[in-house]
């Protein structure tokens, strides 16, 4: 199997399971020129699986060795009080578990502006949060409502599933700058995923034939997350003892046996 791998970055190496392909590069590249901006609301949207999650952790990661104040939280049933203690933590703030939420949101909100005054850049970046609370949902505005109305420098980055986009708040839509989509791999993109998933869990012997690659994509729906889940399954079905390529053989008998349609 042949194909060629694309550009490595350094934030493709922030994390060993991410493969830097066109998709996700691109998605990265997009989220870092928005951060340029300075104040600013971003989208990043895509089924589940697509690697959300993982974007937003490397480009935390970005932001973070270029010296910006990055609160990466999950909204997934979180409440109030703990997205205000994880905020203020990561961006500095002397918060404690044991205060209420006034005092917690005047602390967070006094270092945003000191932050400003610092000339760091605050982010705040929110997976999930179309499965936050009404009053999560409503403190993210109100922190970025208070961002303007002082004038500190806030860029807000949500992840969020591609179906649920409408539970976002109002406030928020109108106010988002770049909506970033991801989407499946093509068939190009599986190819050289597998070749490297291949090399660095130690297959260097085997590949998959073309045939292979090709069912092994249809059947995942060139879903990063199942084309990963896929090759693991189809890995371990493989005999050890057999030589030659993976056949597509393998993979349909690993697909029927991991059952992740759908």
């Amino acid at each position: 199997m042949a194909t060629s791998s694309p550009q490595v970055t350094s934030a493709s190496r922030a994390d060993d399971s991410y493969y830097p392909s066109s998709l996700h590069e691109e998605a990265l590249a997009r989220l870092s020129y928005l951060a340029e901006k300075g104040s600013a609301c971003g989208l990043l949207l895509g089924p589940t699986g697509s690697g959300k999650s993982l974007i937003l952790s490397l480009f935390a990661h970005q932001q973070r060795k270029q010296g910006g104040a990055v609160a990466a939280v999950n909204a997934l049933g979180a409440t109030v009080k703990e997205l205000l203690l994880e905020i203020g933590t990561a961006w500095g703030a002397n918060v404690r578990t044991f205060d209420e939420l006034p005092i917690l949101w005047k602390a967070v909100s006094d270092r945003l502006r000191e932050l400003e005054i610092e000339k760091v850049p605050a982010l705040l970046l929110i997976d999930d949060l179309h499965q936050a609370t009404t009053e999560a949902a409503a403190l993210v505005d109100r922190l970025h409502a208070f961002a303007e109305a002082s004038a500190a420098t806030l860029l807000v980055i949500a992840a969020c599933e591609s179906r649920c986009q409408h539970s976002l708040t109002t406030r928020l839509l109108s106010r988002t700058q770049l909506r970033v989509d991801l989407d499946c791999w093509h068939l190009e993109e599986t190819a050289g995923f597998l070749q490297e998933w291949l090399v660095q869990n130690g297959g260097e012997g085997q590949e998959f034939d073309e045939q292979a690659i090709s069912v092994l994509h249809e059947l995942a729906e060139g879903n990063p997350r199942k084309v990963r889940q896929l090759a693991e399954q189809t890995m371990l079905a493989s005999s050890k003892e057999s030589a030659g390529p993976l056949r597509e053989d393998v993979v349909q008998a690993a697909f029927e046996e991991l059952c992740i349609d759908g």
